[in-house]
Parts: structure tokens; C-alpha cells; sequence
């Protein structure tokens, strides 16, 4: 990608500012933004700012309108099995910046690809600030010192050069004597542990209490007076203390009436004698209480564990809706028969689902538009019979095509082939060129994996 790249597309008229565009300076660490949020980016001013003014020039998705940065974007989902984005950077020289230091959500892969330019990396050390969910705000340098210190590396890039920078790692950068632009190459967002969890737990949850009533009961109506905040100092171990074999307070309960009962406690007993108002007692019922928690969180882990593909199933669909698509339209489909050996165009590109109504739903990321989920993702749907023979499909490869015929299906032959033919109408399969429909001799199915 080249400066002639980012400022042909500008001439096109179709950037707009915030959505595609933006021209950015940078004075005194605190960054500037020129252009308009839902404006269109005129490309004679973004060049005069560039070279006039020390603006930045950054295209938001190149991968949009540069076939290489959209080829090199597809390669790398594949790669990482995660949504890959772009930017594109364009600024002047003299030790320009483009933009104020900050960290992003994301692992970076800068590249550069002409002139030079010089970073500067600041690695966290809290743990809080490790692996961050949401990027930064821009830090000055006030801002930089008191909360990173430390500068853990400084690196110029020259055209051809590829800088890594983890996800929370803050970074600036400023060019050389001449311009300079590199692209940033996104991956990993909202793809962690914590982000499968949090698909998985609510349908834990939903599970575990369709099946156990017990977590559907009320709370004990005294909770409120033993746990919470206010009430988070009361733990303490009572195996060390006596038993209480005798009613010390000779009031006929159960509970020591200790000194120790918070001014709540006592209240409440005057409305409601079976509220537990010594600190003892008290204990005693968050730790039950806790006990019994503890036992329902087993509970809903065992539901958790066992709803693991489906949260996964979840997070792996919404990577094919975001995924990008072929470069080019699939070529027509040829004819699929029995005979035809198939093999999967790109197994990234699809995920297999089953609805809770029991059909299977088949979502695929062939039809997908170039812009960020500009149009829904195209989903077809089978018979719960079709799913063992669109899983071997799916797990195919130019070097171990499958046998149309050998497909594992309750049906016939009409009922295989018509399970590859939607695929191959779809561009998920291709049929392998020597295998048309013609004789099956001699095929070796000792071929190696890609």
C-alpha cells in the first residue's frame, strides 16, 4: 500500500469522516481531530493539511477498498481464527505524530511501507492493566509518566519492517525526515476467555434452573441482615470457641444475645424474633448461607461445562458473520454427482449450529460484504439427518477430498449429493478437477494434511 493508495481512494468521494477517514495533528501529546464524524473527507484538503499543516491522514478500513490489505486481512483470519482489521497511517515528515499515546484492545501488526518511523513502548506491569477489554484514552506526557514510567523499548521501522505490539501495550510513534506509512493489522478483539464466559454462563444458568427448583426458591427473608458490605467484617471462625451446650442469655432461643449485635440487629429483633441478633449467630448464617451458595455454583458449573459447545458454537458464529470474504466471486459451480470427490474451500469460512428447535444451521462467511457487517450473514438450514455428512464436508482439504458417495448419511445417494450441491452452489466446497463424476480408481488416501 502506497501514499498514491490512500489519497486515490480519498478522490473517489466515498470516505467519510469517522467512519472511513479521519486527518489527525498532534500538538503537545494532546491529538486533534480535523475532520467531521458523518462528513464527507475532501481529498484536496486532507492532502493540503498532510503537507501543509502536519496532519495525519488515516483510512479506517483499507481492507475495504486495497484488494492486497483485504488479501493479506482474510489470510491472517485464518491464521488466528478471529476478525482481523486495518488502518492505514499517512504522515508527514519532520517528527510528526500522527496520534497521542495510548493502548488499544487489540494485538497490533504494524507494518511499515514507506519512509520510516520511530516507536516508542511502554509494557504494563499492574495486573489490572494487563490484556484490557476497551482501548485507552490518550495519555499526555503528565498522564504517561505517572501511570507506565518506564520506557521499555524505543524501535525505528523502515519499509518492510513488522512491529508487534500485545494487546495494552501503550505506544507512540513519529516519523523521520520523510513521510511515512504503515498499516496496522488488528486481531484477537473480544476474543478471550472472558468473552466465551460470558456467552457461557447465562446459558448455564438458564439450564441449571430449568432443572433444580431449588434455585428458583426465595431467598431467606432475613439475607439482608447478614450479608452485603455492611456486613463483609462478620467472618470469623468460631471452630476455636466453645460450643454453645447452654443458653447463656436463658432466653429460651438458640442464639447468644452477644454484645457485639450491630445496632440493625437489634432493631430488627423488635419486629421480628427469628432474626438472628448475636454476632455469633450471625456468622453462623453467612457461613451456612455460603455453604449452600457453594453447592448451587457446583451445580451450575456441571450445566456450564456441559453448554461449552454452545457458547462456543456462539462466539465461533459471530466470527464468520464479522469474517471477511473472498477476494473474488466463486466461479459458476460445476455439476456434483455420487461419483464427484469434494473438498472444503476454506473451513474457516463456515460453522455448523444446531438451533433448539433441532434444525441444523449451517452460517457461512462466502456471501459477507466487505464492510463491517453491512449485511446479515447468510445462514442455511438442514435436516437433522444432513449433519453427520455436513460435518465430514466441513473437516475436508485439498489433500484429503471426500467421496460424495461415502458421505455419512441415513438417505441415498440423491440425499448426499444434494447436501454437496448447496455447499458447492455456496462456494464452501470445491470439486476436486480430477474426480468429476469420473472413476474413483486409483485414488491414495494417504495424503498429508495441509
Amino acid at each position: 500500500m502506497s501514499a498514491a493508495d490512500v489519497f486515490a481512494y480519498l478522490e473517489t468521494g466515498a470516505a467519510v469522516g469517522g467512519r472511513d477517514a479521519d486527518v489527525t495533528r498532534v500538538e503537545r501529546g494532546a491529538r486533534t481531530t480535523l475532520t467531521r464524524d458523518g462528513e464527507p473527507v475532501d481529498a484536496a484538503w486532507a492532502k493540503r493539511a498532510f503537507e501543509t499543516e502536519g496532519a495525519t491522514v488515516r483510512l479506517r478500513c483499507p481492507a475495504d477498498s486495497n484488494e492486497r490489505v483485504h488479501a493479506l486481512c482474510r489470510c491472517l483470519e485464518d491464521e488466528f481464527g478471529s476478525t482481523v482489521g486495518a488502518n492505514s497511517y499517512l504522515t508527514p515528515g519532520g517528527a510528526a505524530q500522527g496520534f497521542a499515546a495510548h493502548w488499544d484492545d487489540v494485538d497490533v501488526f504494524v507494518l511499515q511501507t514507506e519512509g520510516s518511523k520511530t516507536w516508542q513502548i511502554f509494557a504494563p506491569d499492574a495486573d489490572d492493566l494487563k490484556l484490557p477489554r476497551v482501548s485507552s484514552q490518550d495519555f499526555d506526557d503528565e498522564a504517561l509518566d505517572a501511570l507506565y514510567g518506564t520506557l521499555r523499548a524505543e524501535v525505528t521501522l523502515d519499509p518492510g519492517d513488522v512491529l508487534y505490539l500485545p494487546r495494552g501495550f501503550v505506544h507512540r510513534a513519529a516519523t523521520g525526515a520523510a513521510p511515512s506509512l504503515h498499516v496496522t493489522l488488528s486481531a484477537h478483539r473480544a476474543n478471550a476467555w472472558i468473552d466465551l464466559l460470558e456467552r457461557l454462563l447465562p446459558k448455564a444458568l438458564e439450564s441449571a434452573q430449568r432443572g433444580d427448583c431449588g434455585l428458583r426458591k426465595a431467598l431467606p427473608r432475613d439475607y439482608a441482615h447478614f450479608l452485603g458490605v455492611a456486613h463483609a467484617g462478620d467472618d470469623g471462625d468460631d471452630d476455636d470457641e466453645p460450643a454453645d451446650d447452654d443458653d447463656d442469655d436463658d432466653d429460651g432461643d438458640d442464639d447468644d444475645d452477644d454484645d457485639d449485635g450491630s445496632v440493625a440487629e437489634v432493631a430488627a429483633v423488635a419486629y421480628d424474633g427469628e432474626i438472628p441478633r448475636g454476632a455469633r449467630a450471625q456468622r453462623r448464617r453467612r457461613a451456612d448461607f455460603a455453604r449452600e451458595a457453594a453447592a448451587k455454583l457446583k451445580e451450575v458449573l456441571a450445566h456450564a461445562l456441559a453448554a461449552l459447545d454452545d457458547a462456543a458454537d456462539d462466539l465461533a458464529a459471530d466470527f464468520v458473520a464479522e469474517k471477511l470474504p473472498p477476494p473474488t466471486p466463486a466461479a459458476a459451480a460445476p455439476p456434483v454427482a455420487a461419483s464427484s470427490r469434494v473438498y472444503a474451500a476454506n473451513r474457516r469460512d463456515a460453522r455448523l449450529c444446531l438451533a433448539p428447535d433441532g434444525r441444523v444451521l449451517l452460517y457461512h462467511a462466502r456471501a459477507n460484504a466487505v464492510q463491517h457487517r453491512a449485511r446479515p450473514v447468510a445462514c442455511l438450514e438442514f435436516e437433522a439427518d444432513d449433519a453427520p455428512a455436513l460435518e465430514a464436508l466441513l473437516a475436508t482439504h485439498p489433500a484429503r477430498p471426500a467421496l460424495v458417495s461415502s458421505l455419512p448419511h441415513d438417505g441415498g445417494d440423491d440425499d448426499r449429493v444434494g447436501v454437496a450441491e448447496a455447499l458447492v452452489a455456496e462456494g464452501l466446497l470445491v470439486v476436486a478437477e480430477n474426480h468429476r463424476g469420473g472413476d474413483d480408481s486409483g485414488d491414495s488416501d494417504d495424503s498429508e494434511d495441509e
